[in-house]
């Protein structure tokens, strides 16, 4: 969990997001204003992650509909904490 909340990984994932700069996430917080959001919050949910009890705001589902079957689950499209790119899949294929 250590290398996880790292400050150089947390950036690194940061970097990352801003780079695609892509949509909003459910929240509403266009990746412009994501710097200070982390910044406000970042302190606490590190403490939480690092401390366990840390429990994530529930995933708002999403289905696609899809063409050979009627819907397909978007997914993990929201969770509050670190950026996806952060977690110990990053540069996977895990979410392709």
């Amino acid at each position: 969990m250590e290398q996880v909340v790292a400050t150089s990984n947390m950036t690194a994932a940061l970097k990352r997001v801003e780079r695609n700069g892509g949509a909003p996430r459910v929240d509403g917080i266009p990746t412009d204003r994501l710097r200070d959001q982390i910044r406000a919050e970042w302190p606490r949910i590190r403490e939480e992650l690092l401390a366990g009890t840390y429990k994530p705001m529930p995933v708002r589902r999403v289905e696609i509909p899809k063409v050979r079957r009627r819907y397909t689950d978007a997914g993990d499209t929201h969770r509050d904490g670190p950026p996806d790119p952060a977690g110990p899949s990053a540069g996977t294929d895990a979410y392709l």
